[in-house]
């Protein structure tokens, strides 16, 4: 009788233990950086990519001539305007520019998240510009990449309309510092102007469903020759 009393004593406060820890709030999680890359410092034949996963995706595809060098700086949920576990990603781009100098040219894409959080357009547009004239403060060519279509069948077209003229305020002449592209011409479904190619799903079933939001390795492929240009015009200058 001792010995079952003494067992559920012991379980009460296990218990009360594990109430008291699930109550306790977890501390604020501090912002993560990669390792600093093997050619860290910067010379004028780097290339930094920034943005989110899709950024991180397309990067991955981009093929430059061997005289220069890539860094893959994007990250899996980074905002433009707000860090959520991550920094933002003007954050990123600047503490790789004042941890290794500056590189031959900044690339930027990202905006996915912000939309999807309902960010005001004039918030995501006053973050490219505060970031654009950080960069040009400093002599750093930037090339700015615009938010990609979505499957027709994704959740995510609810915010077409804002891509849409998120990406033309981007592309449009004299509102970034840099050259701004939209890619959704290259990726985008004939037969649906504005959504992705089904050749460019990332399938995630047996009944040929996209994941809505992330390109397949051909989609990244595509994206990547599409900023090619505009990246190596920019080494060029």
């Amino acid at each position: 009788m001792r010995r079952r009393r003494k067992s559920i004593e012991v379980v009460s406060a296990l218990a009360v233990v594990l109430v008291l820890a699930a109550c306790t709030p977890l501390p604020p999680e501090e912002p993560t950086y990669f390792g600093t890359p093997e050619y860290c410092p910067y010379d004028d034949a780097v290339v930094q990519s920034n943005g989110d996963s899709i950024g991180a995706g397309y990067t991955n595809m981009l093929r430059l001539p061997e005289q220069y060098s890539l860094f893959n700086a994007a990250q899996g949920s980074a905002m433009l305007t707000m860090s959520r576990r991550v920094p933002t990603i003007g954050d990123r781009v600047k503490e790789w520019v004042e941890r290794c100098g500056n590189p031959g040219v900044v690339v930027i894409q990202g905006g996915i998240i912000d939309l999807v959080f309902g960010t005001p357009l004039e918030m995501m547009q006053a973050a490219v510009v505060e970031l654009g004239e950080w960069l040009a403060a400093r002599g750093i060519d930037a090339v700015w990449l615009g938010i990609h279509p979505f499957p027709h069948v994704s959740p995510y077209r609810a915010h077409e309309a804002r891509r849409v003229e998120y990406n033309e305020w981007l592309a449009a002449p004299g509102n970034v510092g840099g050259a701004g592209i939209d890619c959704t011409p290259v990726l985008q479904d004939p037969a649906r102007p504005g959504t992705m190619n089904p050749a460019y799903w990332k399938i995630v079933d047996l009944f040929g469903n996209p994941d809505g939001l992330h390109p397949n390795t051909q989609g990244y492929t595509a994206m990547a020759e599409c900023v090619k240009p505009l990246v190596l015009d920019a080494l060029a200058d």
